[in-house]
């Protein structure tokens, strides 16, 4: 069996596709990684090479979901972690290139510098349930995987300030567990994708900012 230089099966990695876009397909062939330890992943391309746009469907949902007040507390919750680590951010500007709400970084002026860590944030009126889409998560930890900078899923409750450290930048280290769950949040549209398979954050990989 042939490799490729990164360690994927050729007879995986060189399938055709008939899109534009980039699809995960199942190879066994390939040695489980720190990310996977039962199975392998190639990341496949499709013909033209180019980055996957989203679609109008896509930015449709994404526009139901989050609205400007989302935004506002999306920035707070970046300030009050970018105060706890003693470090700067930056919060997505929905450029759709990261599925994520931010980033850390050690200032070096003119809003660049040093790579310090990705965020995700929730704000909760209701009950923190601490869950993550599929994909989500695995952007997190895979940003982490390639930075080698912590990725962390900060939250509010009730006046308190919360966090998980997803991945410390080394390996994964929150407790997390796969769920079935979800629900449509109050005065929103509904999404066919409301009750999805969630990453839930376990209680005790919780910690919280004074």
């Amino acid at each position: 069996m042939q490799q490729t230089p990164s360690g994927g099966c050729r007879s995986c990695v060189l399938q055709e596709s008939e899109s534009y876009e980039y699809h995960i397909v199942r190879c066994t062939h390939v040695r489980p990684t720190a990310i996977s330890a039962s199975h392998g992943y190639v990341l496949q391309q499709g013909k033209s090479g180019a980055v996957p746009k989203i679609n109008a469907l896509e930015e449709a949902m994404i526009i139901k979901r989050e609205t400007p007040d989302d935004r506002k507390r999306e920035e707070r919750l970046l300030q009050v972690m970018a105060k706890h680590l003693g470090l700067s951010y930056k919060q997505n500007p929905n450029t759709n290139k990261y599925r994520i709400d931010g980033w850390f970084y050690h200032d070096q002026g003119g809003g660049k510098g040093l790579l310090a860590g990705w965020a995700e944030c929730k704000w909760y009126t209701g009950k923190p349930h601490l869950f993550l889409n599929v994909p989500k998560y695995m952007e997190l930890i895979n940003l982490s995987e390639c930075s080698g900078v912590p990725s962390y899923f900060i939250f509010r409750k009730e006046g308190a300030w919360g966090y998980a450290v997803l991945h410390d930048g080394y390996k994964r280290s929150a407790k997390v567990m796969g769920v079935i769950d979800g629900g449509t949040p109050f005065g929103r549209e509904p999404n066919e994708d409301d009750i999805e398979p969630l990453m839930v954050v376990i209680a005790d990989s919780v910690r919280w900012m004074p």
